[in-house]
């Protein structure tokens, strides 16, 4: 449940940084232009890559930990998929669920690039 919640605050920490950088570069415009230096407008970006690769270590971890749970469900309650009380993991598997559980990994497989990406392309275009 840990790194679930971890996956959201990352999203709305890095969303809140992200809003914070452009809106400071924005307002500060004409100093930040003086400093003949575009690299500052690719601190967003830079953000957004932390939060995707924590996003993914988190991701990676939930799904490891979600196997060794299954592991441990087949052990203690048999291998009868049938069975009234199969464990968590495998009546996820075994459900409509699991498509959703699929779809929100594709989902963020999908937010975190296209973020990262429109980012870089706001960086650039700001920076002129």
């Amino acid at each position: 449940m840990w790194r679930a919640q971890e996956i959201s605050r990352t999203e709305n920490w890095g969303a809140i940084a992200v809003a914070s950088v452009y809106t400071w570069l924005l307002l500060n415009k004409q100093a930040v232009q003086s400093l003949h230096s575009r690299a500052i407008w690719f601190v967003a970006p830079c953000l957004i890559f932390v939060g995707a690769i924590r996003c993914i270590d988190n991701i990676i971890r939930i799904n490891s930990i979600a196997g060794y749970l299954r592991l441990i469900e087949e052990v203690a309650f048999g291998e009868d998929p049938k069975q009234k009380l199969p464990g968590w993991e495998r009546y996820l598997t075994n459900t409509v669920f699991h498509s959703w559980t699929i779809a929100s990994i594709v989902t963020t497989v999908v937010t975190w690039p296209l973020a990262f990406i429109a980012s870089i392309v706001a960086s650039y275009l700001l920076s002129r």
